[in-house]
């Protein structure tokens, strides 16, 4: 994978801009064992370059997981998406537990990035070796893409602790006989609270708003958490 990844940018280093068309052969700007061989490649391109794409009539030889990876690799955000519109999986991953969000982080595909990370794309996700793709990013030197990363990482952080404490005190299995119903009720008005404040401003602010943000809610339901870590 280094390697690969090293090949990829210092081809690209040699080339200001990719360009895309049907006629030109584009195989150059990526990389044949990332999308099984050339040809795969120049077809995938192709097809992500045509107004209307049907994922149902793609020849043989081109599923939807080689059309995401072509778009996430021409970092083209109007191809990605076309293909995300029509059914592309970007979220899976290939044998080892690269998925088109970990490529992307690895070159600094910035546009790439924040189409997934708009997608909701797992951002925690692993490789096999245990990286993320902020992990990915931070070894390859992409800053600019490690800040993108970290704070999607603090929303996802922050999304699956709200849903964790929401699912807990929804469920009367879970609760009761632990919290009384006000204890309960807190406990969901601060998450839905959380939530609420999450979508509205995650574009405005920064990742220490966010970590701030889980720090509070953790400290607000942290005794109702007590209670029901001991009722266990």
């Amino acid at each position: 994978m280094g390697q690969v990844i090293q090949r990829i940018r210092s081809r690209l280093k040699r080339k200001k801009r990719c360009t895309v068309s049907v006629q030109e052969d584009n195989s150059s700007n990526l990389d044949s064992r990332m999308l099984s061989n050339a040809t795969k490649a120049t077809k995938a391109i192709s097809i992500l370059s045509q107004e209307i794409v049907d994922l149902e009539t793609l020849p043989p030889d081109i599923n939807g997981k080689t059309l995401a990876e072509a778009a996430c690799l021409l970092n083209r955000e109007d191809l990605m998406r076309v293909a995300f519109d029509n059914g592309c999986d970007f979220k899976r991953s290939d044998i080892k537990g690269y998925s088109s969000l970990h490529l992307s982080a690895a070159w600094g595909w910035k546009n790439s990035i924040k189409f997934l990370v708009d997608s909701n794309h797992d951002v925690l996700q692993k490789t096999s070796l245990g990286e993320t793709p902020c992990d990915l990013a931070r070894r390859y030197d992409q800053t600019a893409c490690v800040e993108i990363l970290r704070k999607a990482e603090a929303r996802q952080e922050l999304s699956d602790f709200i849903n964790e404490m929401k699912e807990m005190v929804s469920d009367p299995n879970k609760w009761q006989g632990k919290l009384s119903k006000e204890e309960q009720k807190q406990v969901l008005t601060a998450c839905n609270a959380k939530q609420e404040w999450l979508s509205n401003n995650y574009n405005k602010v920064i990742l220490d708003d966010i970590v701030k943000v889980r720090s509070d809610l953790q400290a607000a339901v942290a005794a109702a958490v007590a209670k029901l870590q001991i009722a266990e």
